[in-house]
C-alpha cells in the first residue's frame, strides 16, 4: 500500500512544480523537498505499517503539516530555498 501527498506550486501562469512531497517509494515513508532548481532531499520518516489502517495515520500527518505550512513551503521555493526551513 502506497500513498503520496504533495504540494505543488505554480510556478509561472498554469506551470506547476513540485515543492514538498510524502510518499512511500524509493526505500520506505519519507518526505522530499524540492528547489525548484530541482535539487532534491530527501527525509525518512519512522512510521509503521499497519495491516489493518495501512498508512493512514502517516498520510493524516502529510495533509496537516502541508495544511498548516503550505504558505512558508511556497515562499521559500519560489525564492529558490529549501522550502522547509
Amino acid at each position: 500500500m502506497d500513498y503520496l501527498v504533495q504540494l505543488e506550486v505554480e510556478t509561472e501562469p498554469n506551470k506547476w512544480q513540485p515543492a514538498v512531497r510524502y510518499d512511500t517509494q524509493h526505500g520506505g515513508p519519507h518526505r522530499d523537498q524540492l528547489k525548484i532548481t530541482g535539487e532534491q532531499e530527501k527525509q525518512f520518516l519512522n512510521v509503521k505499517f499497519d495491516f489493518l489502517t495501512g498508512y493512514k495515520d502517516a498520510v493524516a500527518e502529510a495533509e496537516r503539516d502541508i495544511e498548516a505550512n503550505w504558505k512558508t513551503y511556497q515562499e521559500g521555493f519560489l525564492k529558490g530555498k529549501w522550502p522547509i526551513p
